[in-house]
């Protein structure tokens, strides 16, 4: 991260660019190095980044990670012309994984929403929506808000 920040925008593979840690409360007679080697051989999910899996037991979870955190952060870096470097960062810090989640999927059913009442219907990545579609506020609030 420290390269991308300094401009450096060094080749990265997808292993450098995600690290998961997962943990994880074994069944009774599970095999610990079997259940490691599942999840970080999952594909489309953990395979091929950085997984750390901790094994704890299930006192530990209730007690020490009833939350579910999640911290990400997306860097972009680049020039605006020859020799102007420029950088955006964007970051996500959730108390509690599942509720940033639910927040994603309504801002997001609120986009298809206010989509539809265009007649724009297909497919669509999260690229292609307008941040405003996915927001609770109007036009109105969020220019006095934001801008």
């Amino acid at each position: 991260m420290s390269k991308v920040r300094a401009g450096q925008n060094p080749e990265l593979q997808p292993g450098d660019l995600h690290w998961r840690e997962c943990v994880v409360v074994l069944a009774n007679g599970a095999n610990p190095t079997e259940v490691e080697r599942q999840i970080k051989e999952m594909p489309n999910y953990f395979a091929p980044y950085e997984t750390q899996v901790r094994f704890v037991t299930q006192e530990e979870l209730d007690r020490d990670y009833s939350s579910m955190p999640h911290d990400g952060v997306v860097i972009a870096a680049g020039e605006t012309s020859p020799g102007n470097k420029a950088l955006i960062e964007y970051r996500v810090r959730w108390d509690s994984n599942p509720d940033g989640t639910a927040g994603i999927m309504v801002a997001s059913a609120r986009a298809a929403y206010r989509l539809n009442r265009k007649r724009e219907t297909g497919a669509f990545t999260i690229l292609d929506i307008p941040p405003a579609y996915l927001s609770p506020r109007s036009r109105e609030e969020l220019l006095a808000k934001f801008m």
